[in-house]
């Protein structure tokens, strides 16, 4: 191929030669050949066009590259090599117009020698040299700049050696050699300045230049014309490019440049590609000693060699490349300047090249690819060493770069469809880059140290890589990789961009590339395994803070559908940078960090794509404060910097990435460490956690979680799982139960836990830590600021398990009570080996006898003492190994959780949350202005909690319980945004760097605002005084849970706190509400409760108002027979609670309050700050009502509230009062537990007015006096209600101590309206069965009482200041009218009621004999002690409202035991007649005199009976007597306190009145005994206002109102007593007649306000005033007017039996009691007062036990019984409940003995210190004390006796002005008894004598009677009650006189005037424990007889011819 070349270039030429000649070898002899042309100096100018020119070039097809050579000129062409050579002098051609117009290039060439040698036949060899080449380009003057007046702008000089080989035959070069020697090229300003010519093309086709010639013809062309061997060689190159007159430059200085190209056809041809054959091929280029360097002799670029072989085998293509020492060193300032000024040199070119379609031209000639054609291999090899490069910049760090050695290899081959195969390998050591000072090190680079400002850093790598058609795969390993991020090195990283953007700016806008083919299968295999060992990474901030990340190993491999990485010893930890270096060690020694991971595995499969994370082992992180902030800083900073960075990296087109469907974490155990303070740090641990992510799905579970505070394991969590789902069924199910909800779906998160167990341990102060991670979270908020979304959040869904919250007790306490159990387990346990050892002994006693020792037996007890240690030691310290140590407090489980949370668009947004807000609690006051807040939301929840359970400590009952617990509704949580003074501040601490942050803190709580629904099947709540001290720990506990406001106020009351965090409605639906009160000091006592159990509760809730209704059941819990006792049963009740809080403000306007932090107290606040003064409440008034509705609808059967209880009962619930009372002890609290907070108000003393109201319908009370129910009661109250309303008082104490205000109570008013009522006394008929047994008894009941209807009412009197008695009777505090009472003393009402009062008796009395206080000796006084100093009075104090008198009254203690004694032991009763001449009525009585002072402070009950009847029937008759009374009134007063015997007591006075009263019997006497009572009318009662008003034929026959009359429909007797109760006939006895009684009673139990009062008086009286105050005696007086009496025989038979068997009766046991009392009194006597004492002391002793046995035998019995329920054929069950009945029958009948026999040795105790006392005390002469006085007053008495039909009268008996009083005439007597009559006549007949026999005895014969008559009267006289009277009526029919008798209970006989002794009568008694001081019974016997024999009964008998026989009461 050949090119034509047309020019028309030149405007002239002109060539100029000195000389041509021929010089021979033999003129000189150097001369190489024979003949030399030699030319002398020639001189060649030309000035080229300035026009453009046009070139064109066109290719032609088919052309040869040369003209073949004939032989001759072959021939001609050796003979002139052979004999001539060529010379040329100099040669110097000169260009004009070659650069510019007026430029010149000028061209000296020196010495010039051309030598050719035929070296074969076809060989010729050439050479030629020149010694000199210069080189210059001048301008014109004119043309140059100012700043450069130098003509020549380039120069170039050299010497030149050219050598080749030429085959003549084949014409082509064989051999090339160049020799270049010191090139040397100066470039100056002119020419960079210079505006070159260029070619201008245009769009004809036909001027382009169009290559259409295929590649391998072009390279077979090249390789044809190439010659065999070509050496190239320049040595010495010296280029400069010199501006500014020489004083700025480069230079550019080459040592040497070596070429090499060997070709060998004869070691044959390959063919490398398609259609190219090529033959062996050697290539070789060597560049060494190369330098750059600037004007100030600055090294830019230097390189020590650079070698490039290229080798062509038959095998493969090999390159070689090699690179020593080759440093570059970039200066920005430099390489701008340069750049700019080539810049200007380039732009012509620049500007031709845009004239040019690139994209035409480069598509025609872009040949195909060749390496998809290879045939043959190719090898690259490359080598490099000792490389760096050093970036110097303005403004930024300087940045350097090392290399120490890379060498890398490479395999090219072809492959399957024309594609390639490469496999190579890379490897490299020592590869680094500094920044900064570290540039300046010179160093190496160290594995074990980093040195800071080293961007990267790697110690070698080994890359190997393949890569097909089908598949790829690369290697790469790694070791001591060390990378760092700074400021510096990001600054760096920014300028270094910013220059390429502003070189990629100015350069010209590159092509656009088009699509490249894709050469890769679509499923081309990958296989990618990455390596790396020890790497550190470094992020560094400006605050010299770093964070680094270090990695022992990662392996990473990779295919299109898996990819994997491995990494072991992940350590990402802070340093700072205090050193130069930092020392690098492997993650085993390395400190631990931030993060800490022995390995992770990584995983990415799947399309899409799917990413899993594995870390197998464990995954540890610390976090604190410090490292947080750091990595923030850092990381802040260089997100900083890359957002500059992307601002400069042009913005691609983003492609579509693909998604990530799935993302899966596993780790097997993470621990999180975070640190809150200095001191203070906690962990978090979390077991095989697991995180799944796919799509917008979310799954995390673990199978152990534990959240550690300070070391402390507070929270366990078992199984936890968390999910985020769309569309949850359960959630949508429960969406759709909620009507209100407007969206149909929303996303939710689910937590579900198995178990979540809290555990608080002892003292931890849990509340701090927490509170300083609230700081944490909330430094965090305000350090990453985030805005808040305003989407609808997520619904949410809770479910767990089981949980339990724990607080832990005190080691100390836990350890100190299961010592005390081991104690007394193992004195047991001792006991029990010392009793064998006993026994043992006795045997070897008795086998040995006197010849055991007594050495050797004290040695065995020695031994066991010292076992009984060893032994105890070793259980106490093998004592916690067996079960562990007790540590709860407090437990709190829960079982069966789940809560759901859901949120919809009604319920979103500040406008709606609050519109529901304001909805929910719509009492409040809310601000016009609005409300703003921190935190806002609202849900819909819905919960269920199977069982809930509330412990304390290890008790087995339970605290609260709840069981089936479910609830729903709205739910909103409100949180004010705080006040500046609400802010309070938090400290982060932080290590410097960084300053401790201040984090404020909002103070306001968060307000709960609910609409809430709940069902229970169960709620249960006990409580118990013994949980008391419990209690108080707990609360101790949880002040260090919750940590309470820092508010300076006084802190909230609880009730408050409810007030102002919770507002809204509950309402609770219960199957059955239970209260367990526990009644027993042993809290693991669960068997004493008085349980509360409530059915069919529901309960409405709402501000300030509770509703409660449902059937209410009250159980008294004992394990005895009595444990199913139902005590209080209220059906279908409705229970209404309203509550008004006084407040200073506004109750409900919780908006307002605002607390207040400690340090932001207003200044004015001197009295104590209160941020809550307004809210405050200051008390609360009550208002309950109670409504009970009785019988539901559509009961058939009746339910009315009842009430049944036993004595027992009563006993337990005074037992249970008294527990209650008990003052809970102080728990810790004081300066030594550092505990100095006030106590907790309690809600009972906050109480202001309480106002109750209950109605009812009717109401059954039954009482019994044992299970046997041998004696009970019942009462049936009809309909009703009772309204109460209190006041509340707190009063100061005045006397100096510290002491809290002391409470009382007042009533305000109160009344209660009862309809009709009744009484039944109930008794069983098999009384005489003692035998306790669990079958039931038929009942009898009998009437007792009933009433129409009761009034009570109650009102708040007005203290009487004026001093003058009100005799108002609205006045009176309690008003009671009962109208219509009618009741009934009978026998057998009369039995029960005594049993009722004897058991009530014996128990209180066994109660005090067992006190210390019964056998107390009581310490003498002297008598003659001034009346101002008998007692000490309290001071004075003030109360603003005054007490009650119930108040009062209780206030006291009572009279002891001993005041008792002394009071019935002075007790007289005197009847006595004054003569008819003595004063009036009202002022002999002492009784009226008493009651009617004028001393009254408050009259306080009246109490009126309305149409009152009483029904009396003895035993004996069948008859019975109706007393009635149209109207009585009792009024009771309380008077001013009044002294006694030296002490101040109450006195109390009662006044009663019956007016109309009237006297009813039945006349005839067969009634049965069933017979119902014929009671009175309303008529009958009430008197009428005409007497001559006749209503019925019984006012007609019956005489009307007067005594006598029947009132009855039948008048005359009745025959038959199977008659109907009309038939019943009853005679007014006595007619309507007026009574009235008075007592006066004086009690020491007097308040002491009022004994303050009186003692003040007592100071202000004379000795005369004290002298005439009135005698303080207990004295009664009945005063009955009128009197007129009618009877016959059977009615006063009837009335004796009445007297005798109601009134006067006396239990036969009393006098068998007294004989035991008087014998075991006349034994103490004996004996002094200690000597009394032990013995009292042991049978206290023998009590008690046989109390507490009797108590286990009923709780054994209890259970046995329990058993027998539900197995009741079980006969050993049977064996053994029959055994325990009879052991406590046993017990109890000795327990009854024991009881009575102390009862005796107290009383005989307290007598004998009362008349030790009495003889100590000095007599007064002349007077007598005076214990009681009773009164008895008849105005007049008029008797009618009548015959039996009751209307014949037999006889008529009149008194007058009798009188029974006490005036005795100053003798002082006691146990006497004294009737005296008034003189008097009596004129009797016989007749009259008989008839009156008749009369008052009927069926007596009064004829004179034989012996065996007379023996039948004397049996007949044996009756009860009518010995003594017949007796002395016998023998005063002889005799006047008057009886005197020492005793009533013992019958006298008299048959003389002279002194008569009567046997007594004995009866048998029980065998009591004497003590052995005390005499024997023979001796009392026997000093009994001898006392009898000298003691003498005596009577007197006056001239009155009358006997006269009374009995009274003993």
């Amino acid at each position: 191929m050949a090119d034509a070349l047309d020019a028309n270039v030149c405007i002239y030429s002109m060539q100029v030669v000195d000389s041509i000649g021929l010089k021979w070898r033999l003129l000189n002899p150097e001369q190489r050949h024979l003949v030399c042309l030699y030319i002398g100096d020639s001189r060649i100018q030309t000035e080229l066009n300035s026009s453009t020119s046009t070139v064109e070039r066109k290719v032609k097809s088919g052309s040869n590259t040369g003209l073949p050579l004939n032989s001759w000129i072959i021939s001609l062409v050796r003979f002139v090599v052979t004999w001539m050579s060529f010379q040329i002098e100099s040669c110097n051609i000169m260009l004009l117009n070659a650069v510019t117009s007026d430029s010149l290039m000028h061209l000296t060439i020196q010495d010039v020698q051309i030598i050719a040698d035929n070296r074969d036949d076809r060989l010729l060899c050439t050479e030629a040299s020149s010694t000199q080449i210069s080189w210059k380009v001048l301008k014109s003057a004119r043309s140059t700049n100012d700043s450069c007046d130098r003509p020549c702008i380039a120069d170039f000089s050299c010497n030149i050696q050219l050598s080749s080989e030429l085959d003549l035959l084949e014409q082509k070069l064989v051999a090339v050699q160049v020799g270049v020697g010191k090139p040397s090229i100066e470039i100056y300003e002119g020419l960079l300045q210079t505006n070159f010519k260029t070619q201008e093309h245009d769009n004809d086709p036909a001027v382009n230049v169009v290559e259409t010639t295929p590649d391998a013809q072009k390279l077979n062309s090249i390789m044809k014309i190439l010659p065999q061997s070509v050496k190239v060689d320049i040595k010495g190159i010296h280029a400069k490019i010199s501006v500014q007159n020489k004083n700025r430059f480069i230079c550019l200085e080459i040592g040497s440049i070596l070429l090499l190209c060997n070709t060998d056809s004869d070691l044959g041809s390959h063919n490398i590609l398609e259609n190219l054959i090529l033959p062996h091929t050697t290539l070789q280029c060597v560049i060494s000693a190369t330098q750059l360097s600037n004007s100030l002799s600055r090294k830019l670029f230097s390189l020590a060699k650079f070698q490039a072989d290229m080798k062509l085998t038959e095998l493969q293509v090999g390159c070689v490349l090699l690179l020593q020492s080759c440093h570059i060193q970039y200066l920005q300032d430099e390489v701008t300047f340069w750049y700019q000024e080539f810049d200007h040199f380039l732009l012509p070119w620049k500007q031709t090249e845009e004239q040019i379609d690139i994209n035409e031209v480069t598509k025609s000639i872009r040949p195909k690819s060749i390496l998809n054609k290879l045939k043959l291999p190719m090898e690259f090899i490359v080598n490099l060493s000792n490389l760096s490069a050093s970036v110097i910049q303005p403004d930024v760090p300087e940045f350097s770069a090392v290399a120490s050695t890379v060498q890398a290899k490479a395999c090219i081959e072809s492959g399957q469809q024309n594609n390639i195969n490469i496999k190579g390998k890379i490897h490299g050591e020592q590869l680094y880059c500094y920044v900064g000072e570290a540039a300046k090190f010179t160093g190496h680079f160290s594995t074990k140290k980093h040195l800071w400002g080293t961007p990267y850093a790697m110690h070698a790598i080994d890359i190997q890589y393949f890569s097909s058609y089908e598949s790829l795969e690369l290697k790469v390993d790694t070791q001591y990789l060390q990378l760092e991020c700074s400021n510096e090195i990001l600054d760096v990283t920014e300028h270094i961009l910013e220059t390429f953007k502003m070189l990629r700016e100015s350069a010209s806008s590159a092509s656009p590339t088009s699509p490249t083919k894709k050469i890769f299968s679509r499923n081309r295999k990958l296989d990618i395994q990455f390596t790396l060992h020890d790497m550190n990474g470094f992020i560094c901030s400006s605050a010299n803070e770093c964070l680094m990340l270090r990695m022992d190993n990662l392996m990473v491999v990779s295919n299109y559908s898996r990819s994997e990485a491995d990494l072991e010893g992940i350590l990402f930890t802070r340093v700072q940078k205090i050193h130069k270096s930092h020392d690098c060690f492997t993650f085993a020694k390395s400190p631990k960090g931030i993060v800490n991971l022995e390995r992770l595995n990584l995983t990415l499969s799947g399309d899409p794509k799917e990413i899993g994370v594995e870390i197998s082992s464990n995954f540890c992180i610390q976090w604190t404060p410090t490292d947080h902030m750091t990595m923030y800083h850092s990381i802040q900073e260089v997100l900083q910097h890359i957002t500059n960075i992307k601002e400069i990296i042009p913005k691609s087109p983003q492609k579509e990435s693909k998604s990530i469907s799935s993302i899966r974490l596993h780790v097997h155990q993470l621990q999180f460490y975070y640190t809150i303070s200095k001191t203070q740090r906690n962990f978090i641990n979390v077991n095989k956690l697991t995180v799944m992510k796919k799509g917008t799905s979310v799954n995390i579970t673990a199978t152990q979680s534990t959240l550690h505070f300070d070391d402390y394991s507070i929270i366990d969590i078992e199984n936890i799982s968390v999910q985020r789902q769309i569309d949850n069924e359960h959630i949508l199910r429960e969406r759709q139960t909620f009507d209100s909800l407007v969206t149909t779906t929303n996303a939710g998160w689910i937590l579900n836990m198995k178990i979540l167990d809290i555990s608080f341990p002892h003292q931890y102060n849990f509340a701090a830590n927490w509170d300083q991670v609230i700081n944490i979270f909330k430094w965090l908020k305000s350090v990453h600021k985030r805005t808040k979304n305003n989407t609808l959040s997520a619904d949410m869904l809770i479910q767990i398990q089981t949980i339990s919250i724990k607080i832990c007790d005190d080691p100390f306490e836990v350890k100190l009570g299961d010592n005390y159990e081991l104690m007394r387990d193992e004195h047991a346990e001792s006991d029990h080996r010392r009793e064998l050892l006993n026994n043992k002994v006795a045997e070897l006693r008795q086998s040995h006898g006197e010849l055991l020792p007594a050495k050797k037996i004290a040695e065995l007890y020695y031994s066991l003492d010292r076992k009984h240690v060893d032994i105890y030691m070793k259980r106490s310290k093998q004592l916690y190994k067996t079960s562990p140590m007790r540590q709860t407090l407090l437990q709190w489980s829960m079982s069966g959780l789940e809560i759901t949370a859901i949120c919809d668009e009604t319920l979103h947004g500040k406008d709606n949350i609050v519109k529901q807000m304001r909805d929910i609690d719509n009492t409040s006051p809310y601000p016009s202005d609005g409300l703003q807040f921190t935190t806002l939301w609202c849900r819909m929840v819905r919960g269920f909690v199977r069982q809930f359970d509330l412990k304390l400590r290890d008790y087995p009952q339970s605290m609260l319980t709840i069981k089936d617990w479910q609830w729903w509704g709205r739910l909103v949580g409100a949180e004010q945004i705080a006040a500046q003074r609400a802010k309070r501040e938090g400290v982060i601490s932080l290590d410097p760097p960084w300053c401790d942050a201040i984090v404020q803190r909002s103070m306001p709580p968060l307000k709960f605002f609910h609409d809430l629904s709940t069902d229970m099947s169960s709620y249960t709540l006990s409580w118990g005084y013994c949980w008391e001290n419990t209690w108080a720990q707990v609360n101790l506990a949880m002040d260090l849970i919750n940590r309470p406001s820092k508010d300076p106020s006084y802190p909230l009351s609880a009730w408050d706190k409810l007030r102002l965090l919770i507002h809204g409605r509950l309402v609770m639906s219960m199957d059955q509400f239970t209260i367990l009160w526990l009644a027993s000091f042993d809290p693991y006592n669960t068997r004493e409760v008085l349980e509360w159990k409530w059915k069919n509760v529901f309960l409405d809730w709402t501000n300030a108002h509770f509703l409660v209704k449902g059937d209410l059941d009250v159980y008294v819990r004992t394990p005895s027979k009595y444990d199913d006792c139902r005590f209080f049963h209220l059906p279908n009740f409705r229970l209404e609670i309203d509550l008004n809080w006084i407040c200073t403000g506004d109750a409900n306007d919780h908006h307002s309050v605002m607390p207040c932090a400690p340090d932001k107290v207003p200044e004015h606040s001197d009295k104590g700050h209160d941020s809550y003064a307004a809210f405050r409440s200051q008390n609360v008034d009550v208002n309950i009502s109670l409504d009970v509705l009785g019988t539901k609808k559509g009961d058939t059967l009746g339910d009315v509230p009842s009430s049944l209880f036993y004595a027992s009962t009563m006993r337990w619930l005074q037992n249970f009062q008294s527990i209650l009372r008990e003052v809970t002890r102080p728990t810790k609290r004081g300066k030594l537990f550092k505990n100095t907070k006030p106590k907790k108000p309690l809600l009972s003393r906050h109480y202001r007015f309480v106002e109750f109201n209950v109605k009812w319908p009717q109401v059954v009370v039954s009482y019994w006096a044992s299970f046997a129910k041998q004696h009970g009661i019942e009462v049936n109250l009809g309909s009703g209600s009772f309204g109460l309303k209190t006041i509340r008082t707190l009063t100061t104490f005045t006397d100096g101590l510290v002491r809290r205000k002391e409470a009382s109570w007042t009533i305000i008013n109160c009344a209660s309206d009862i309809g009709e009522s009744h009484v039944y006394l109930c008794t069983t008929k098999n009384q005489d069965n003692q035998q306790l047994t669990l079958m039931r008894r038929s009942i009898d009941k009998n009437d007792f009482l009933s009433v129409l209807r009761l009034v009570y009412g109650r009102q708040q009197v007005d203290n009487n200041e004026s001093g003058e008695p009100s005799n108002q009777l609205k006045d009176y505090v309690h008003k009671l009218v009962v109208y219509d009472l009618r009741a009934a003393w009978t026998t057998n009402n009369r039995d029960v009621v005594f049993g009722l009062y004897d058991q009530y008796n014996k128990v209180q009395m066994l109660k005090h004999n067992l006190s210390t206080a019964a056998v107390k000796v009581k310490m003498e006084s002297n008598a003659n002690t001034p009346i101002s100093q008998v007692c000490t009075l309290k001071t004075n104090r003030s109360s603003s409202v005054t007490p009650s008198p119930v108040t009062r009254l209780q206030s006291g203690h009572g009279d002891t035991m001993l005041q008792q004694l002394l009071s019935e032991a002075a007790t007289k009763f005197v009847a006595f007649s004054d003569s008819e001449e003595s004063a009036g009525i009202g002022e002999q009585l002492y009784g009226i005199a008493a009651c009617s002072t004028d001393d009254i402070l408050l009259q306080n009950w009246r109490i009126e009976f309305i149409n009152s009847q009483v029904m009396l029937k003895g035993c004996e008759t069948s008859g019975y007597v109706i007393v009635s009374a149209q109207r009585a009134q009792v009024l009771q007063s309380l008077h001013e306190p009044t002294w006694r015997d030296g002490k101040v007591t109450n006195k109390t006075t009662w006044k009663g009145t019956l007016d109309s009263m009237q006297y009813f019997a039945t006349v005839d006497q067969g009634l049965s005994e069933r017979h119902e009572i014929p009671w009175l009318s309303v008529s009958n009662i009430e008197e009428r206002s005409s007497v001559s008003t006749i209503g019925n034929v019984a006012d007609m026959v019956g005489s009307g109102q007067s005594a006598g009359g029947i009132v009855s429909n039948t008048v005359g007797a009745t025959s038959s007593v199977m008659e109907d109760q009309s038939a019943v006939q009853l005679q007014r006895m006595i007619s309507r007649c007026s009574c009235q009684f008075f007592y006066a009673s004086y009690t020491a139990d007097i308040d002491s306000e009022l004994a303050t009062q009186a003692h003040s008086d007592l100071n202000c009286s004379t000795d005369s005033d004290l002298l005439s105050r009135e005698e303080a005696v207990d004295s009664f007086t009945l005063l009955h007017h009128d009197l007129n009496i009618c009877t016959n025989s059977s009615q006063y038979a009837m009335i004796l039996d009445i007297v005798n068997n109601l009134l006067l009766y006396v239990e036969p046991k009393r006098k068998e009691a007294s004989e035991r009392l008087q014998r075991t009194k006349f034994q103490m006597q004996l004996t002094s007062i200690e000597d009394q004492r032990s013995p009292l002391l042991q049978l206290q002793d023998t009590v008690r036990f046989l109390l507490s046995n009797l108590r286990k035998l009923e709780r054994e019995l209890y259970l046995v019984q329990r058993e027998l329920e539900d197995n009741a054929n079980d006969a050993n069950l049977l064996q053994e409940s029959t055994d325990l009945e009879q052991q406590l029958n046993d017990c109890k009948e000795s327990l009854l003995n024991s009881s009575e026999d102390l009862r005796i040795m107290v009383s005989c105790f307290k007598e004998s210190q009362l008349q030790n006392k009495i003889q100590l005390q000095p007599k007064r002469e002349g007077s007598s004390s005076v214990v009681r006085r009773a009164e008895v007053c008849f105005a007049s008495a008029r008797w009618k006796l009548t015959e039996e039909d009751g209307q014949l009268a037999l006889a008529d008996m009149e008194l007058r002005q009798f009188k029974e009083s006490s005036k005795i005439g100053g003798i002082s007597i006691k146990d006497h008894f004294e009737v005296n009559i008034v003189p008097v006549k009596i004129q009797l007949t016989y007749r009259l004598f008989k008839t009156m026999m008749t009369f008052f005895f009927p069926g007596r014969n009064i004829e004179p009677q034989s012996e065996s008559i007379v023996a039948e009267d004397q049996v007949f006289l044996q009756k009860p009650g009518f010995d003594d009277d017949l007796e002395s009526i016998g023998q005063g029919l002889h005799r006047t006189g008057s009886i005197r008798s020492t005793s009533s209970d013992d019958s006298v006989s008299t048959t003389t005037s002279g002194s008569v002794s009567t046997p007594s009568k004995t009866s048998k008694k029980k065998k009591i424990a004497v003590p052995k001081i005390l005499m024997s019974t023979n001796a009392i016997d026997k000093m009994r007889e001898r006392a009898a024999s000298n003691m003498f009964l005596y009577i007197k008998i006056p001239a009155v011819p009358l006997c006269v026989s009374y009995k009274v009461r003993p």
